[in-house]
């Protein structure tokens, strides 16, 4: 009978370990708004019927412009509200193309992109400033202060990835989101154009101004998690640092249904998957020898999740649908 590499025998005995495990949940608390900003802000300008495939590049554009204007000024929330001005703006002319003009929302998307990707690698390699070191947004408690109270790092670390305010707040808009679509008129609004953009016309919606606004809104929650990627989780930037996270906040609202509830327990165990391995990984030696391997059981992760979560997943009726009035 064929044996395991030791390597990987080892790995599976540290998926029942407590001490991996509890670390494995605060990194995932704090990997998880690079997913959940993304994907709550792209179920909205999926429900009213556009599909942002670029939110990949505008995360990468967040990132750079947090990265640099913190390097610049040393302060944190100024390159947090940098990364928002030009996330809106980046999202502004994909929505005006894909909304607006009727250029099909894949190809605007793609192309947004690219922009991002290419224009962010060669501004870094030859703006951003070798070596600099830049300010983050954290948690105001500390890991070593912490531990005296507590009684272990595992459980200091955890209150600090809780009580990071960006964490705090990406939580906080999955209720929020959930009471926009169900509770208010204008939840309503954007539901009914994403289903059935010719009837809300007939009501007197203006179609063309929701849908703009709710991807405008997308993109800003994407710029949001571009921003909290590079000042706060990671504290650098660098080529393609996104990898692929944006394209992942998109499966996930698939595999959540458009549903914020299930969207955020979906990205909520895709970051612990992804924490999971990086702790399992960088544990020993032997384990980091296989680097590759684990770092594409996330992408993996994603596929499956789409397979069991999504199976019976309903996209609104009207999304990737151009409306033009009259």
């Amino acid at each position: 009978m064929t044996q395991l590499p030791p390597e990987l025998l080892k790995a599976l005995e540290m998926l029942v370990n407590p001490t991996i495990l509890i670390v494995a949940f605060a990194v995932s608390l704090r990997l998880l708004p690079i997913l959940l900003f993304t994907s709550l802000g792209e179920l909205i300008a999926e429900k009213s019927g556009v599909v942002n495939l670029g939110v990949e590049g505008i995360m990468l554009f967040g990132a750079f412009t947090a990265y640099i204007v913190t390097i610049v000024t040393g302060d944190p929330f100024a390159g947090l509200g940098s990364a928002i001005a030009m996330g809106t703006l980046v999202t502004a002319v994909f929505a005006y193309t894909a909304v607006i003009l009727g250029i099909n929302q894949a190809v605007a998307g793609l192309g947004i992109w690219l922009l991002g990707l290419g224009l962010t690698g060669v501004l870094y390699t030859t703006v951003a400033p070798i070596g600099a070191t830049v300010s983050t947004i954290k948690s105001p408690l500390d890991v070593d202060t912490l531990i005296s109270y507590v009684g272990s790092r595992e459980a200091a670390e955890l209150l600090v990835s809780l009580t990071n305010p960006l964490v705090v707040v990406s939580i906080a808009i999955v209720p929020a989101t959930h009471i926009f679509l169900i509770k208010t008129r204008w939840g309503l609004v954007v539901s009914s154009v994403g289903e059935d953009p010719l009837s809300s016309d007939a009501l007197g919606i203006n179609v063309a101004r929701v849908r703009f606004l709710s991807t405008l809104y997308g993109g800003i929650l994407a710029s949001i998690s571009g921003a909290y990627l590079s000042i706060s989780y990671l504290g650098d930037f660098r080529y393609g640092v996104t990898a692929g996270r944006g394209f992942m906040a998109l499966a996930m609202v698939y595999a959540g249904n458009w549903d914020p509830v299930r969207t955020f327990l979906s990205a909520a165990l895709l970051s612990f998957i992804d924490a999971l391995q990086l702790g399992i990984a960088s544990s020993s030696i032997e384990l980091a020898r296989r680097y590759y391997f684990f770092n594409m059981i996330p992408y993996i992760a994603v596929i499956l999740l789409v397979l069991i979560l999504g199976r019976k997943a309903r996209p609104p009726s009207g999304l990737m649908k151009h409306f033009r009035k009259g």
